[in-house]
């Protein structure tokens, strides 16, 4: 799980999560709002936290090497992502 220290860093704008064995992602990381890159690969995440929706400045979400199934309608609303990575997941 990330760290709830997380809500008071508002202005981070990158976080690499990488090969933590992260298995949720905290609703504390809807507290960055300005956050650009995400880079969660390499863990053991199921699903996609609906909270990724009110990022509206995400640029780059990297979800590769995790379990993820599918891709729920809440990423769409991420307007400035240019780089969805999902490589290495249970997608069909």
């Amino acid at each position: 799980r990330l760290p709830d220290a997380l809500m008071y860093f508002t202005s981070l704008t990158k976080l690499s999560a990488q090969h933590n064995h992260l298995v949720t992602i905290s609703s504390v990381l809807g507290e960055c709002k300005v956050l650009e890159e995400l880079w969660l690969q390499g863990n053991r995440l199921t699903s996609i936290h609906p909270l990724i929706g009110d990022l509206g400045c995400l640029r780059v979400l990297n979800l590769g090497e995790n379990q993820v199934t599918s891709i729920p309608p809440h990423v769409g609303n991420c307007a400035a992502l240019r780089h969805l990575g999902l490589y290495g997941n249970g997608l069909a």
